[in-house]
Order: structure tokens, then sequence, then C-alpha cells
């Protein structure tokens, strides 16, 4: 979901971010909606009695950049990655381990509704299969290497571990470029002038 025109910063006039409703959509979808499912994920972990649980997130390699074109987008997803990490203690308190992926660009139905698209060159870029994020999710919940608060980049071919503190941003060589982003900076500043101090 990067940049939808029906939740997008730069879109001030026609979207259903207003004044009125006080909210963007785009972080109710990316931040508020998964921050309640893990509080619900926890209750239910706990009220079973299983003993254990485990909470795979979805975060971006958008996370880890500055993305003028997507700023929510990119806001929402350092928000979920923070969040994992703040609640890596769950791990050696209740034995509910919470972790996330920080996929690149993968290939789904909703990279052709969104404005990244317009930022891809399918000959030059990479897209990362959805099978891919998936494999790491598995491994996530099943490997006992991933502790608590783990966010771990996923590219096309590379999988690595995000640091909390000096991490140097995305290294896969495949799924981490958009190589025509030059447009989507330009489809910005056409946005910043057609919707403001009209």
């Amino acid at each position: 979901m990067f940049c939808q025109a029906w939740s997008n910063f730069w879109k001030f006039t026609d979207s259903l971010d207003t004044v009125d409703t006080s909210s963007y959509k785009t972080l109710d979808i990316n931040v508020n909606h998964p921050i309640r499912a893990t509080q619900l994920a926890i209750d239910s972990f706990k009220r079973q009695k299983l003993g254990h649980g485990s909470i795979v997130l979805i975060s971006s390699m958008a996370a880890q950049l500055a993305n003028f074109s997507a700023p929510m987008y990119t806001a929402s997803k350092a928000a979920i990655s923070a969040f994992t990490r703040a609640l890596g203690p769950l791990e050696n308190t209740v034995n509910i381990r919470c972790t996330a992926v920080a996929p690149g660009v993968v290939r789904t139905p909703l990279l052709d509704y969104g404005s990244l698209k317009d930022g891809i060159d399918e000959k030059v870029d990479t897209l990362i299969l959805p099978e891919k994020v998936a494999e790491v999710m598995l491994a996530l919940i099943q490997d006992p290497a991933y502790v608590g608060g783990t966010v771990l980049e996923v590219g096309a071919e590379d999988v690595r571990k995000v640091e909390r503190l000096n991490d140097p941003g995305p290294q896969g060589k495949k799924g981490c470029t958009a190589s025509k982003v030059i447009n989507l900076f330009n489809n910005t500043n056409e946005l910043i002038e057609s919707e403001f101090g009209r």
C-alpha cells in the first residue's frame, strides 16, 4: 500500500483523509490495525494458556529510508519496526515472540494500484516474490535464533537483520531498488503545486 490516492499526504483536497476525519487511512491500516491485532493476539495466547506464541508483523524497507513521495507510508512502517522492537521483551517475560519482516518491492496486485509502479522498471528492478516473504515469516516463527524484537530485511535473494542502531540501510542487490524513483519525486512535486495553496 504505497502512496494510494485515497490516503496520500500529498493529496490534500480529494482523498478520504480530510480535516473533518482527523485521521489518515494509511496510518489506520499500517499502524493502528496491526497494533490492535497484536494486542488481541497476546490476549488470545494468554487466555489459551499455551505457554507460548508468535506474532509476525509486516514492516518495509521503507522504514529505513526517507521517502519524500510517501512520507506516511514510510512513517507507518518505521512505527511497525519500532513497535516490534519495543515488544521484544515479551519473549522473556511471557514467551510470546514478536518479530517483523521488512521486504523491499514485492510483486503483489497492490503494486498496480499505488504510485510505486511509476518508479519501477521491471527490465532493471527485481521484484520480490510473495513466497519469499512468506518463507522468512515462517522462519521468524520457527527458528529460535530470531528472538523477540527481530526485524528482517527481505530482498529477492538476501535476508538480513535490521539493526536497532547505526544500521547501514537496505543492503540487498535485488528487490531493493526503484530505478525510476525520479518519476515519483516529480509526481510529488506536481501534487504539491496542484493541491496546496489554492
